[in-house]
């Protein structure tokens, strides 16, 4: 009796939280049910996300996972229900209607891309910036949210091959040759504006660098 009691309990645990993952039907019902977090935050290879939580996938958030290094072939999220996206970051702006989220499209595979997005008290999304684009561990783009919450993307622009997938680049693990930019951006009035930016040098980065370090690391 004692174990069937138990097994109803954990069956009506389970049915609830589906329950609530069906509710889930729109961008402020995913925003309403998780909690803040404080700036900053990198978006690092080895950092878990702070939660995981239901997002919706039919909305203005583009939902491509990148098949090759420099971002011109992809598939697309919502075609596969493993690739969908989960929200794991929201952050409040001061003085402002809006909050700062982050979607990660990709789930357990080794695909990876998180997007930025800025919405209103309503959940109407205003803006979208691409932060996060990464395969098997290897990054192409990441970001660094600061504590006034200005922003800055860094992209590892591959220049030779002229163009490689990641299958291929797996197969041969040859250094490439790219250069870093760095995009600077603050929040203003619902909208990512775009500040400044900073190129680096370009040189030729190893397979060790590329699937150990973040972009911005000392040896990248």
């Amino acid at each position: 009796m004692k174990r069937l009691l138990f097994l109803l309990c954990m069956l009506s645990i389970l049915l609830t939280d589906w329950s609530f993952a069906q509710d889930i039907k729109t961008v402020k019902q995913a925003l309403d049910a998780v909690s803040f977090v404080e700036p900053p935050f990198s978006a690092r290879k080895w950092t878990p996300f702070p939660y995981l939580g239901e997002f919706p996938i039919n909305t203005v958030i583009p939902d491509n996972l990148y098949e090759d290094l420099q971002s011109t072939q992809y598939i697309h999220a919502y075609k596969n229900e493993d690739l969908y996206p989960s929200l794991y970051l929201k952050m409040r702006i001061p003085d402002s209607k809006y909050v700062l989220g982050a979607v990660t499209f990709g789930g357990a595979t080794d695909y990876l891309n998180d997007q930025l997005f800025l919405a209103d008290e309503k959940g109407n999304i205003t803006d979208v910036l691409e932060g996060c684009t990464l395969n098997s561990n290897i990054a192409i783009k990441q970001y660094r949210i600061y504590e006034d919450l200005s922003i800055t993307v860094s992209h590892l622009v591959v220049t030779k091959p002229a163009h490689i997938t990641y299958h291929e680049y797996f197969t041969n693990e040859a250094p490439v040759r790219a250069y870093r930019m760095d995009e600077l951006y603050q929040v203003k009035e619902g909208k990512f504006v775009k500040v400044g930016e900073r190129p680096f040098p370009e040189k030729y980065y190893t397979y060790d660098q590329l699937y150990n370090l973040d972009i911005w690391a000392p040896g990248m």
